[in-house]
């Protein structure tokens, strides 16, 4: 068991500097291509000899590291020669305008002239056997006897009218009441909830003044009603201990005062943890238990 534990650890052993050469040489190789980015040309003789380099570490090649590292080397390598291929072709399509020219007129100038002067009938016959023909003029526009066909307009269908029956809305009584008796209700809650106020001198938590432990639906109005004092004659602030507290002003002294607005998210939930939070036993708006929304159902 010694001898092939041994063996196998030479082997491993073995195995590692020659994986460790393969991956020397693949780097070699990754730094000799570069980047495809690379500006300068790598050239087809030396695309060809990275091609033989990586067929020769390619038979030796066992971990999936290396085959990575290869194929990355590989792919690097198409690109390159790719870009080189294109920017060849771009490069010989380039004419030489003026060249051009002058071959032109030496090869096609009238016997004995020394001006740079074309024989155009002499040009014409040398470039005859290029075209397989000249076009007419009734054809330029294209075929005079092809006629445009006319779009049909489509008319719109009128389908068949239903007929409909006008019905007077129905008329829910005792809505005015309500609607009335709800503002009502409005009104007085603000002018309670106003006379409950402490002055500015001695301010009260707000937590304490608005939330009713017995009613989370109260609580949700009392904060609604407030908020239309806020503009008139309250005010809301900051203690020392970061709190917020309320407290009744003059009108007199309301212009001396910031006005911010803001939204307040306030779920049943964040109710009961306030209730829970401050140890609010009793409301300081008193609880009302008549119903001041009408059933209509």
């Amino acid at each position: 068991c010694v001898e092939i534990m041994s063996d196998a650890r030479s082997k491993l052993k073995r195995k590692r500097k020659e994986d460790l050469k393969l991956k020397k040489k693949i780097h070699k190789i990754k730094e000799f291509v570069g980047t495809e980015n690379d500006v300068n040309k790598l050239g087809l003789e030396s695309a060809d000899k990275v091609l033989a380099k990586l067929d020769g570490v390619y038979d030796g090649i066992e971990e999936t590291y290396l085959a990575r590292d290869e194929a990355e080397v590989f792919a690097t390598l198409s690109g390159r020669v790719i870009k080189d291929i294109k920017e060849s072709a771009r490069m010989n399509r380039k004419v030489d305008t003026a060249g051009f020219l002058i071959r032109l007129k030496d090869h096609h100038k009238p016997s004995g002239a020394n001006d740079d002067v074309l024989d155009w009938v002499d040009l014409g016959q040398q470039v005859n056997c290029f075209f397989n023909g000249v076009f007419g003029t009734p054809f330029l526009f294209g075929a005079l006897d092809v006629q445009v066909k006319e779009r049909k307009r489509s008319q719109q269908r009128s389908g068949p009218k239903e007929q409909h029956e006008e019905n007077r809305p129905e008329i829910i009584k005792g809505g005015e009441s309500s609607s009335g008796k709800t503002l009502d209700h409005h009104e007085e809650m603000q002018k309670n909830i106003h006379k409950l106020l402490p002055g500015e001198s001695g301010p009260t938590c707000m937590i304490n003044f608005l939330v009713n432990p017995e009613s989370f639906t109260q609580t949700v109005e009392n904060v609604f009603e407030y908020s239309f004092l806020v503009k008139d004659a309250s005010q809301v602030k900051l203690d020392e201990d970061k709190q917020p507290v309320v407290f009744r002003v003059s009108k007199e002294e309301m212009p001396s005062h910031q006005e911010n607005q803001s939204i307040l998210s306030f779920s049943m939930q964040d109710w009961q943890n306030a209730v829970d939070a401050y140890g609010i036993e009793k409301s300081t708006v008193p609880n009302r238990t008549e119903e001041i929304y009408e059933d209509t159902t």
